[in-house]
């Protein structure tokens, strides 16, 4: 640690060179083997990092629109700089005092933007743990002798078709199986269909399932669909049902900073379990994820046990609150970059994504070019060309652009609008030039 600064400034170079860097990522080279593999040493350190930046891809390029994340801040990447030198876990408030009441002070405040008013939560390693950590807290609160005598049978949770995988991957985790879950089907744009939830609901007490979770979605992975929260709950209490309700609001949990669309997420604090990932919409370092609950005492009710020889006394060790035990500061970087750019950073980061994916979609709706699947809700469009072949239009965006793609029953683009660099106009403007260029192409070979 004695000579960091003079590594710090001697790779300042190549920061800068990454960052002025027009291309989004290299597509002309092949990864060296030779650089792999570590029976082969290279005390250059130097060398070795000009290495990784020529080939990696720059995820802040205005045209990376490939995932639900993009670059980062100046402001969270020195925070990730300083949690690293600091190199403590938040087990215990012994080991990160002051981080402890970060990560606490985080929490309460997006519990207040949710509308929790004796809420809890916990910072978790990435939106599946929170759901994963939401439903056994689920299973936790149906039945808590669970945590001692395991699993009874005809557990059930209901979920939507275009739900995250991660509640599949938890039934497996928990030992109900995947047979445990019971998928709604989705509207067109992605959102849980709210008739069949109900036909759902009447079939599972018909067959006596008991039901421990609604997971409900409020930014769907591909067309982000924002499901109907109230109505959700309504449905519920029509049939005096009390099933624990989780959102997974790892992408659209970020409208909590917005005044223009937060709408989308009306009736929030009816339910009692959100996740949200900061590090997608609102720019924090990867990864900076929480959950968040109603009830402040049910994860340590889910997860504490006596562990003597790490919680000495009453204090409030926030590694109680979860499954893990080391745990990374993942508070630090939103913290600061809260604290240092303000909440208006973000809701002005967060009102510009949805503005720009809304322009998007009106360019290409009124463009005989291109197809577009639905209206987006917030910050995705999903489209595909007409009259060219899917596979020659994604050859032609390389280098240019990276959207990713998926293959429901048609394959289709999506374009996510996260970074605060990305315009509309020009990505219309790209889209259009590769739609010509391979028209040019194929007629050519005509």
């Amino acid at each position: 640690m004695d000579d960091l600064s003079k590594t710090l400034l001697n790779i300042c170079p190549l920061i800068d060179k990454h960052v002025n860097n027009k291309k989004i990522y290299n597509d002309s080279k092949q990864i060296n083997n030779d650089f792999i593999n570590l029976d082969k040493n290279n005390s250059d350190m130097r060398q070795l990092l000009e290495y990784i930046f020529d080939n990696s891809i720059k995820t802040s390029h205005p045209m990376f629109l490939d995932k639900l994340y993009s670059g980062t801040n100046t402001v969270g990447v020195i925070g990730e700089l300083v949690t690293s030198i600091l190199n403590t876990s938040m087990y215990t408030v012994k080991v990160a005092p002051l981080f402890s009441q970060m990560e606490v002070e985080l929490i309460n405040k997006i519990n207040k933007l949710v509308g929790y008013k004796q809420g809890g939560g916990i910072m978790t390693a990435g939106g599946s743990m929170g759901n994963l950590m939401a439903l056994l807290c689920a299973r936790y609160k149906y039945d808590n002798r669970v945590k001692y005598n395991g699993n009874m049978n005809n557990y059930t949770i209901i979920c939507s078709k275009s739900s995250h995988f991660s509640i599949e991957t938890s039934s497996i985790i928990m030992g109900l199986g995947l047979k445990s879950v019971i998928k709604v089907d989705v509207c067109l744009d992605g959102s849980m269909d709210m008739d069949n939830l109900e036909k759902v609901l009447i079939m599972c007490k018909e067959k006596g399932k008991k039901i421990i979770a609604l997971v409900l979605t409020v930014g769907t992975t591909v067309k982000n669909g924002f499901d109907d929260i109230n109505k959700a709950c309504e449905i519920l209490n029509k049939y005096n049902e009390k099933c624990w309700i989780h959102v997974d609001g790892c992408i659209g949990g970020s409208l909590l900073f917005s005044n223009k669309y937060r709408e989308l997420l009306d009736g929030l604090e009816r339910v009692d379990s959100l996740t949200f990932n900061s590090h997608k919409m609102l720019g924090i370092p990867l990864q900076c994820s929480m959950l968040l609950t109603m009830d402040k005492d049910i994860l340590k009710q889910s997860f504490a046990l006596d562990v003597s020889y790490l919680y000495h006394d009453k204090s409030e060790d926030l590694g109680k609150n979860t499954i893990q035990c080391g745990r990374k500061v993942d508070a630090l970087t939103f913290w600061l970059s809260w604290k240092v750019l303000g909440f208006n950073y973000f809701r002005e980061r967060v009102d510009k994504a949805v503005y720009e994916a809304s322009r998007l979609y009106e360019f290409m709706n009124d463009d005989e070019r291109f197809n577009v699947i639905c209206k987006p809700n917030a910050f995705t469009l999903c489209f595909y060309p007409v009259g060219i072949n899917f596979d020659n239009f994604m050859d032609g965006m390389k280098g240019k652009i990276m959207i990713d793609y998926t293959c429901d029953t048609d394959k289709y683009f999506r374009v996510v609008f996260n970074n605060p660099s990305a315009c509309a106009n020009d990505v219309y403007d790209l889209l259009v030039d590769i739609y010509g260029d391979i028209c040019k192409s194929s007629f050519m070979k005509n």
